[in-house]
């Protein structure tokens, strides 16, 4: 896919106006665009390179990142809101944060930061990633590039998984930026947990204090793994200590959450920084003096990676169900041979060959995308929602909304990763849709006794 074809003026998904380009992010292009749906209001519009053969699959492991990283909602967060196809184009919407990224703040930054500087910064960070690990999501690409600064100086978070899923858990794309804060179970192909996040914190925190991060030449996937960081000649020991913990070879030997490692940074630093919601962190500004210098290694582009995997939400959903002990390595073989062939959702080729039963992959994947189950007596609710689509919609892609919350819309759906089924009901109501899992058969009598017979 050619990304100088776009251009400001073109219309995307038949709702984004392109406006000015914001960069270039995993896989793709970041644009500022106007949402034609909402009176124009800003939004950022990722156009992703999905192509060859690993598309079908790249799409598959995008859809689910998505779908769980739309549903989290911080003041230290970038929201994401949902996944268009608009061939040759899939598009990513995205909140518009509207400041640098701390990569470039850096760029223009005359000398490392002192760590009390840092401390406001490093609270809203370990608040985010805290917040997204309680909700079963891992963001495994911490790092400056994915941290944008606000007009008023706090510090967000960019793409909750999304670079992972579009460069792949098998293949490892570009990983030149992401070497240097990569954490060393990630290299070995270790399954995650929100440890590794912490790890990529401590890096980035790391290069704000040193002016360069903890391996920045040689043999970068080597040290990042057997050699420990040098200690930052400005800081106390107390404080390279806990940094030095929280950049520790073994996800066992750091803080058990983000929280606790900055808690222990503050006070090794001598100082309490605002935590709670509210007391306003700011980000200091730039000072005068000597340019910071930047290293960088011809190994980040050649590093061979491990394949890299994640916490139950995020293996594949095949993978998955090895995990639990429903179906061997061959039998999931077979199943994804036989899913090329025929197509159709991988859970449905392996309940046809008999490998796994509808309860089992039910199971499996609320588990894997962190979804709720539908009971048959919510499902009984569902016809007081029945306006939202037509029978012939709700019976052609099972799918039934039948509770609200405040603006979340409960909505049981055979098939929780139709994004564009989602993106039509939330158009049409102005809610949030949050899927849940139900057998097809509680769906299809739910919708009977919402709609009636079908003629």
């Amino acid at each position: 896919m050619n990304h100088d074809e776009l251009a400001p003026g073109r219309v995307l998904a038949g709702r984004f106006e392109l406006l000015r380009p914001l960069g270039r992010g995993a896989g793709g292009s970041v644009w500022l665009a106007g949402d034609t749906y909402l009176d124009g209001a800003p939004a950022a519009v990722k156009a992703l390179s999905l192509f060859g053969a690993d598309a079908p699959a790249a799409l598959a492991r995008l859809k689910r990142e998505v779908l769980l990283a739309r549903r989290l909602r911080h003041p230290g967060i970038v929201a994401v809101h949902t996944l268009w196809e608009d061939p040759p184009y899939v598009l990513l919407s995205m909140e518009y944060a509207g400041g640098p990224t701390l990569a470039s703040a850096l760029a223009r930054r005359a000398r490392p930061y002192a760590v009390k500087e840092v401390l406001p910064c490093a609270a809203q960070l370990a608040a985010a990633l805290d917040y997204a690990h309680g909700e079963g999501v891992l963001h495994r690409d911490v790092k400056p590039d994915n941290i944008v600064l606000m007009p008023d100086g706090a510090a967000r978070i960019l793409d909750f998984g999304i670079a992972d899923a579009v460069t792949g858990a098998e293949t490892h794309g570009d990983v030149s930026g992401t070497l240097l804060y990569i954490s060393p179970e990630q290299l070995r192909g270790e399954r995650l947990d929100g440890r590794a996040d912490q790890y990529s914190l401590a890096a980035t925190l790391y290069t704000l204090l040193a002016g360069q991060p903890p391996f920045a030449s040689g043999a970068l996937a080597a040290d990042i793994q057997l050699t420990d960081p040098p200690p930052i000649p400005a800081l106390s020991n107390a404080a390279n200590g806990v940094i030095g913990r929280a950049l520790a070879k073994r996800p066992e030997a750091r803080f058990p959450t983000c929280r606790a490692f900055y808690d222990a940074l503050a006070v090794a630093a001598g100082e309490a920084c605002p935590w709670e919601e509210g007391e306003g962190p700011v980000w200091p500004g730039p000072r005068g003096g000597r340019r910071l210098h930047r290293t960088s290694s011809p190994e980040a582009d050649t590093a061979v990676l491990g394949k890299r995997t994640g916490t139950v939400s995020h293996r594949q959903f095949g993978e998955a169900l090895v995990q639990q002990g429903y179906i061997t390595q061959t039998q999931l073989s077979e199943a994804l041979d036989a899913q090329r062939r025929q197509g159709g959702r991988l859970g449905a080729v392996l309940c046809g060959l008999g490998y796994v039963d509808e309860e089992q992959v039910l199971t499996t994947l609320a588990a894997q995308l962190n979804l709720p189950r539908a009971a048959p007596e919510t499902l009984a609710r569902g016809w007081s929602f029945r306006g939202i689509l037509s029978q012939t919609e709700a019976e052609r892609h099972l799918c039934l909304p039948y509770e609200r919350k405040e603006d979340i819309l409960y909505t049981a759906m055979a098939d929780p990763l139709n994004l564009s089924l989602i993106n039509l009901i939330e158009g049409r109501t102005g809610l949030q849709v949050r899927p849940a899992v139900a057998p097809p058969e509680a769906i299809r009598a739910a919708i009977t006794r919402a709609y009636g017979k079908s003629a």
